[in-house]
């Protein structure tokens, strides 16, 4: 019993001890899921995407399309 309250008193109190880096994909961890996402989905499915990368310049395959919400500052340039 005490080493279950001592466990759950530690994992409420370990967010405010911890380190406050964020432990983030970035690009490549983002770029990573969005290709396996796009080998499971349904060919159909994956026929679209194709087709609505297709019709982006700046885009020439889903992965790097999947990194393009994470930059708030490159999308409010190009939406000026």
């Amino acid at each position: 019993m005490t080493r279950l309250a001592f466990l759950l008193v530690g994992s409420f109190l370990a967010p405010y001890t911890m380190s406050t880096d964020a432990w983030a994909w970035g690009d490549e961890g983002h770029k990573v899921i969005c290709e396996i996402a796009m080998r499971l989905v349904q060919p159909n499915t994956r026929a679209e995407i194709q087709k609505l990368i297709g019709t982006d310049d700046r885009f020439t395959n889903f992965g790097d399309s999947c990194t393009w919400p994470d930059h708030p500052r490159q999308r409010a340039s190009e939406l000026s």
